[in-house]
């Protein structure tokens, strides 16, 4: 992939353009999207990657735990078009809520 089309992909991140809808419209997996705006391919010197921060809402991942969803289930039903969370976030966010708990 040439720079131009990195940084082009980089633009449409920054301007609200979700991973989704870019890696669509070049053809290219999010995986590799992800790549590209973290600067891992088609490096540029002068790019500084975002960070790419994913929130979770804890208070209704936890619900839904008490609920005895599982952490796909949880991380599925808090995922939107343009927020996709993990269940290994999910796990994450829950193991940090449930240790405030036991305190």
């Amino acid at each position: 992939m040439k720079l131009y089309t990195a940084k082009k992909i980089r633009s449409l991140y920054n301007s609200g353009q979700s991973v989704r809808t870019i890696s669509r419209q070049f053809g290219i997996s999010k995986s590799y999207c992800y790549q590209i705006l973290r600067n891992e391919v088609c490096f540029d010197v002068f790019y500084k990657p975002q960070t790419l921060k994913t929130k979770v809402d804890v208070d209704a991942a936890w619900a839904l735990m008490k609920e005895h969803k599982t952490q796909a289930q949880i991380a599925h039903e808090l995922s939107t078009e343009e927020n996709r969370i993990s269940p290994s976030l999910v796990g994450y966010h829950l193991r940090r809520r449930w240790e405030e708990e036991r305190e």
